[in-house]
């Protein structure tokens, strides 16, 4: 293999790192996007679940 050919598959190379480096990254942002609302809203249910527990002892006198 000449210089040429060697520059051009370490180019390729390269490229498809970048490539799957790039569709990994996309997938991890796609799953952080996914899971921040569920972990919100799960969140706010919990909140709420907690105020309407409080809200009970209260109204109960407990």
């Amino acid at each position: 293999m000449n210089l040429l050919g060697f520059q051009l598959e370490c180019l390729w190379i390269r490229t498809q790192i970048r490539r799957e480096a790039a569709e990994f990254i996309e997938e991890m942002a796609e799953r952080l996007n996914h899971n921040i609302p569920q972990h919100r809203t799960n969140g706010k249910v919990h909140l709420r679940q907690q105020e309407d527990r409080i809200a009970c002892l209260h109204l109960f006198g407990l």
